[in-house]
């Protein structure tokens, strides 16, 4: 059952009112580890210090700070005792110590690192040498390696030894020589089938999907998804496994990278998601919303141009005509961009996509420039070939909206920058004055031809 937050929120805000610390605790320590963080992540600063309060000797604290935004949990280490933060961050992983010492200001990391033993304090120093959001960064080096010559028996009895000394993902057994070379793989549901005599070298499958640790995390998500796999071997730049990526890794990142991109589109960053300061949410939307207001300039400059050569009646349908232009380069740009990062479409095939987002526009800018033509036909009877202008202008910026909406994210992935940049602000500042300008020009041209200006 879904977890009712809103309603937990409420509760705590009324037993804080009322000064009912005791029964705050209670709540808090009825809550999964999960839910607390979730909490933590959506009260304000004064309130965090009460659950802090509740969580300090809590068993699962590792599992809260694994799992709490960067604010809170600077929050909250900055709050834990010394003692508090031995017991809890060794249980954490080499990753997500990296990740929490990486989300960290200088003088709370030295706490970390200092609450940390010997070999956790090298195994995320490991990890920090790799590029943010890469293979490296994301891995865990919990896995379970097999020599090629070991029985299906030798193997069970392995992997019952490992399990009692560390957390390890036994979805995939890696076969590999005495160099971590990896030979092959075998699934764990294919391992159970065998006879115990069976020799791993002759069961294995010897096609390994893998990837280097400087690979960005988003093409580890594609390469999890596209080949159905439960964890994917991570190895270095000499072909050695070093970790493996689990999918229920995959599916944060792929949360992550479905909110980043969604936020981009908008023209902002994931991080406005978060409460943070009004300055903060400023200078994230201020770059892209300069190049949205400049474009408004060129558009009210169009405006003042054409605004004497042009009787003021026509000067109604702009909103329509910029309106549908801009919500087809915003289709086009998403299915594009999607297209691009699920790797449905290849760039051989991306002439074909636009040839076919072009005969969509057609279609699309016919039937409603058919309609709007009618329209303004009825409604400027004074004006001869009024509807014929508007009608036209209609199907040639629906048309120019979807090509430009498509060109852009490819152009911007070819120079390897992310194609979601190409859409939001600055696809509907472009298709605003392409559009306007076609229509202008069109209205302008069918006017001249009947000498009515």
């Amino acid at each position: 059952m879904r977890t009712n937050y809103n309603t937990i929120l409420e509760k705590i805000h009324e037993l804080i009112q009322h000064g009912k610390y005791t029964e705050i605790h209670v709540l808090i320590d009825s809550l999964l580890p999960e839910d607390i963080a979730f909490l933590l992540n959506h009260i304000q600063k004064e309130q965090r210090v009460l659950i802090f309060k509740s969580i300090e000797e809590h068993t699962n604290l590792s599992k809260i700070i694994r799992e709490i935004d960067k604010l809170a949990l600077s929050e909250l280490i900055e709050f834990l005792s010394d003692s508090s933060l031995e017991k809890a961050l060794p249980s954490l992983d080499s990753s997500e110590i990296a990740h929490v010492v990486d989300s960290l200001p200088q003088v709370l990391k030295e706490r970390v690192w200092a609450a940390l033993g010997k070999t956790h304090q090298i195994e995320a120093q490991a990890k920090l040498q790799y590029p943010e959001d890469s293979a490296g960064r994301i891995m865990s080096t919990a896995f379970f390696l097999a020599k090629p010559e070991d029985t299906v028996l030798d193997t069970f009895l392995q992997l019952k030894e490992s399990s009692e000394n560390q957390e390890t993902s036994y979805n995939y057994i890696y076969i590999a020589d005495s160099n971590n070379y990896v030979l092959g793989v075998v699934s764990l549901h294919d391992l159970i089938r065998q006879p115990n005599h069976a020799i791993m070298k002759d069961i294995m499958r010897t096609e390994v999907i893998h990837t280097n640790v400087n690979t960005d995390r988003e093409q580890v998500a594609y390469l999890v998804e596209r080949y159905n796999l439960t964890a994917l071997p991570i190895v270095n730049d000499s072909l050695q496994i070093v970790g493996i990526v689990p999918v229920d890794d995959v599916i944060d990142i792929l949360r992550s990278e479905a909110t980043e991109d969604i936020m981009k589109l908008a023209g902002t960053s994931n991080e406005d998601i978060s409460l943070r300061s009004p300055f903060h949410s400023f200078f994230l939307r201020i770059p892209w919303l300069v190049v949205s207001f400049c474009g408004g300039l060129l558009t009210i400059q169009s405006n003042l141009f054409f605004s004497s050569h042009i009787p003021v009646e026509m000067f109604a349908f702009v909103t329509i005509i910029i309106g549908m232009g801009g919500n087809i380069a915003s289709q086009s740009s998403v299915i594009v961009i999607r297209g691009i990062a699920t790797g449905k479409f290849l760039i051989s095939q991306l002439s074909k996509l636009l040839l076919r987002e072009a005969c969509t526009a057609v279609l699309i800018g016919s039937f409603f420039g058919t309609i709007l033509g009618i329209f303004t036909h009825f409604n400027l009877t004074h004006i001869a070939q009024a509807g014929v202008a508007v009608g036209l202008a209609m199907l040639c910026s629906t048309v120019l909206a979807a090509i430009v909406g498509s060109l852009m994210p490819i152009l911007f992935y070819k120079i390897h920058v992310d194609p979601a940049i190409a859409t939001g602000p600055f696809v509907s500042t472009t298709i605003d004055n392409i559009g306007l300008i076609t229509y202008f020009s069109i209205t302008l041209l069918f006017l001249h031809s009947s000498l009515l200006i």
